[in-house]
């Protein structure tokens, strides 16, 4: 359970070999590269053997072909062998069949709410007996076809005056269709559309291409639509089967085209001249003899191994290895960020305190036994990280059930278990009993204390294998602060625990008080002068700093670390509370459940729990990793690792 030891590799050869390095490269799927050029003086006499990645194009049109037919393109392990020209054919082809089906779908569709829209307003003209080439083809007289809001239908008929008769068709209860008829006159025409914009009257139009009276045209247009329909249909058929269609063989050309781009991006990271090339980069130490011999075995070529720190101006990339029930909870590592090279691994602290938290704070047998049943559906169907990670939180949360007897809120359905069979005078714990709030509250904040100073630790130990000793031994989260937050807790727990009265102990207090706080009071000088010592600052700046202290300043970062030991305890509080949260939501479930009886008594359990878990699990998870973020990860973690991504292995991944 740590980060995966690196070994550095620097390969050079003949650059006739160059082409089988690269395959055995790829082939061997550990080798990470990194820019050769950092490591050479003079980058000039060994210019980069590629620039632009020639496949980039071409992969694109893959990955835009794949998000138009809603394809998932996977690798295929033994793609059909073509060259880059007849790819582009292939995908031109896919592409123009493709435009056309769209294009084609696209006048469906206008062509169908066509008829759609003039059969709506056809289906309004009622059982008008008139040719509409006639009815709108008048020379002398002006139609509208429309409609009014009823509301408006009394203004109509009280005009007597009105310069057009209206011929009403149909109505409903929000509006009146009809023709106006008027002559074509302009000052009329004029006086008739003032008092139909009065009346908020709709003018709808009626298409020229409509001939016949409106039941044949309606008639030609419920056939046109029929058919119509048919064949959108067919043709959307065709887009929902889009990966057996439009995108036959499109696998293998991405799988193709995604080798020869990976590839070439690995040239792009080496160096060549006339006749030698020299590529660098990292690979785990437990892959250094196969790799070494896959290399050898390509001719005239070279391969150096040594350790991460020969190679001065590159970072080793960061590989987590962890034990299979850890390794999801990476998944929240990545999330903050990945360690360096030389830091430790958090995977394991993160993943045993989250579990044990969430567990803590949700504990409830049958509700845990739903969550790892959700999380192991949702590692089948594609989201292995999160369903497992769920599947864990939800066996934590089983077992912490136990310890509660909660079992889909039924706090005594263990009862039995406890009496009958381990006999018990009955469940350890009664979380809503007066008597032991307070103490789940202290045994929270207890946890939190405890937490803490193992994260400390975890920062000493670090900072110990970096060799950042003035990390370890001055900084606030070295020894200094453990020292003192350790004291503090030993305080309080004397304190409430009636053990020896520490307070009046004056070697304590300077040793395990004062002294820590003079050192972080006084860190800044200290950690300067502890560096000139040991070479690693120049003592003019060492001195610049001791000058320019400032105890203001000082006693202000000292205030701030103070309240920031207290507040990281003091949040532990919500693990307390949310025990008795989740106890107390469930209790408002039961006492609703028994306003009923019978299926509604099981209808209100099912929905309370269903609720309980989805609300409460969610914001449970989100605390838990709140303090892992926030308390605990500004302890002892950093981040800013850089991740380790072979050429080879990407492909797999994909």
């Amino acid at each position: 359970m740590s980060i995966v030891k690196m070994k550095s590799v620097i390969i050079y050869g003949n650059l006739l070999h160059v082409d089988q390095v690269v395959k055995a490269c790829f082939n061997q799927g550990c080798f990470h590269p990194e820019d050769a050029a950092q490591v050479v003086d003079n980058d000039r006499q060994f210019p980069h053997m590629a620039m632009n990645n020639t496949y980039q194009e071409t992969l694109n049109r893959c990955l835009e072909l794949a998000h138009r037919v809603d394809h998932e393109l996977s690798i295929v392990e033994n793609p059909l062998l073509f060259g880059v020209g007849e790819a582009e054919a292939m995908l031109s082809r896919m592409f123009r069949d493709l435009d056309r089906d769209e294009k084609q779908l696209s006048e469906l569709d206008r062509r169908i709410g066509f008829c759609e829209s003039a059969l709506a307003r056809l289906g309004h003209m009622g059982n008008l007996d008139f040719d509409l080439d006639e009815l709108f083809a008048s020379q002398f007289l002006h139609i509208r076809f429309g409609r009014l809001p009823q509301r408006n239908a009394f203004l109509l008929n009280a005009r007597r005056d009105q310069p057009f008769v209206f011929l009403q068709l149909d109505q409903d209860e929000d509006f009146i269709w009809g023709i106006c008829i008027t002559v074509k006159k302009p000052i009329v025409l004029d006086e008739t559309q003032a008092v139909l914009t009065s009346l908020a009257f709709e003018h709808l139009w009626v298409s020229e291409e409509l001939h016949g009276t409106p039941s044949e045209v309606m008639q030609q247009l419920r056939t046109e639509l029929a058919s119509l329909n048919a064949e959108r249909d067919n043709l959307r058929l065709r887009f929902g089967e889009g990966s057996n269609i439009y995108a036959l063989g499109l696998d293998d050309i991405y799988s193709r085209i995604k080798i020869l781009y990976e590839t070439y991006e690995l040239r792009r990271y080496m160096l060549a001249s006339k006749d030698i090339f020299l590529a660098v980069g990292f690979i785990p130490a437990d892959e250094a003899v196969s790799f070494s011999a896959a290399l050898t075995a390509c001719g005239d070529v070279e391969v150096i191994l040594g350790d991460p720190d020969n190679l001065k101006n590159l970072v080793p990339p960061t590989l987590l290895r962890n034990h299979p029930f850890l390794r999801p909870m990476e998944f929240f590592v990545k999330l903050y960020g990945l360690p360096g090279y030389r830091d430790l691994d958090p995977t394991a602290f993160l993943g045993l305190t989250y579990l044990l938290l969430f567990g803590i704070m949700f504990g409830d047998v049958g509700q845990g036994i739903g969550i790892s049943l959700i999380g192991w559906v949702m590692t089948k169907k594609g989201m292995e990280s999160l369903g497992a990670v769920m599947t864990r939180l939800g066996i934590s949360s089983t077992l912490f059930g136990f310890l509660y007897g909660s079992v889909f809120g039924f706090e005594n359905a263990l009862d039995f278990f406890y009496i009958d069979i381990l006999g018990l005078h009955g469940k350890p714990l009664e979380v809503l009993h007066p008597s032991t709030i307070t103490q789940i509250l202290m045994v929270a904040v207890s946890l939190g204390a405890v937490l803490l100073l193992l994260s400390m630790l975890l920062n000493i130990s670090s900072s110990l294998l970096k060799k950042d000793y003035t990390k370890a031994l001055l900084h606030q989260n070295g020894l200094p602060g453990l020292i003192f937050y350790s004291s503090v807790v030993a305080i309080a727990a004397s304190m409430f625990l009636g053990g020896p009265n520490l307070l009046s102990n004056t070697v304590f207090l300077v040793c395990g008080i004062l002294l820590p706080l003079l050192v972080i009071f006084f860190k800044e000088p200290l950690m300067h002068r502890f560096a000139k010592r040991h070479g690693s600052e120049e003592p003019e700046a060492s001195e610049a700093a001791a000058e320019g202290f400032s105890p203001i300043e000082g006693f202000f970062e000292l205030f701030e670390v103070l309240m920031g030991f207290t507040t990281n305890t003091i949040s532990f509080l919500r693990v307390g509370g949310f025990v008795l949260s989740h106890a107390g939501m469930m209790a408002v479930v039961m006492i609703l459940a028994n306003m009923f009886s019978g299926v509604g008594w099981v209808v209100v359990v099912i929905i309370g729990n269903i609720f309980v878990m989805a609300l409460e699990g969610m914001v449970c998870g989100i605390q838990v990793l709140r303090l892992q973020f926030y308390e605990l990860f500004s302890h002892y973690f950093d981040g800013g690792g850089k991740a380790y991504a072979p050429v080879g292995a990407r492909i797999k991944s994909s």
